[in-house]
């Protein structure tokens, strides 16, 4: 609730303010002159200018939202460019759970004769939170470390289902 009854103050506060930013969400102008005695009401109970505060929250808001956005499209982009997905029905199929640091959980089957930089890539196309060269896989029973991207997922051992968690490279 942005407006809430208890903090509503006559002083510092009036209708214009929810007017003002009203129309900064719709993306209208609103004229300054109308709320000149609230501002001055606010500044006078030390609580500065209100509705640039409240611009200011929107603006961060809206600026989050843009960065998440960019992250969605270049993850997309990522997974655009990934071999496709492995046959379920096909010879050698391993189905591969990655672990993400971030508690997210990504599945993809793969055949044997795919490398350990295939996962890697599909690693880094699944999260924006895992840089590029910047983590391992590993196996966790029996513990394996898997850092050569060129070995094949039959040579690395993984058979059938494997679970292998993200480790940032120290």
């Amino acid at each position: 609730m942005m407006f809430p009854a208890k903090s509503y103050d006559l002083l510092a506060k009036n209708c214009n303010h929810f007017s003002e930013l009203f129309c900064l969400k719709l993306g209208v102008t609103f004229p300054n002159w109308v709320n000149r005695m609230a501002k001055m009401g606010a500044m006078m109970q030390g609580k500065g200018d209100f509705v640039a505060q409240e611009k200011a929250k929107i603006q961060q808001a809206e600026a989050r939202r843009r960065e998440k956005e960019a992250k969605m499209k270049e993850l997309k982009t990522r997974q655009g460019q990934l071999k496709p997905e492995a046959d379920a029905n096909a010879k050698g199929v391993i189905l591969i759970q990655v672990n993400c640091p971030g508690g997210k959980k990504a599945r993809r089957r793969f055949v044997e004769t795919d490398t350990i930089g295939d996962v890697m890539e599909f690693v880094y196309a699944y999260d924006s939170m895992v840089a590029r060269k910047g983590f391992e896989l590993v196996q966790t029973m029996p513990r394996k470390v898997f850092s050569n991207n060129r070995m094949t997922l039959a040579a690395a051992g993984l058979k059938g289902r494997a679970n292998l968690f993200v480790k940032k490279k120290m």
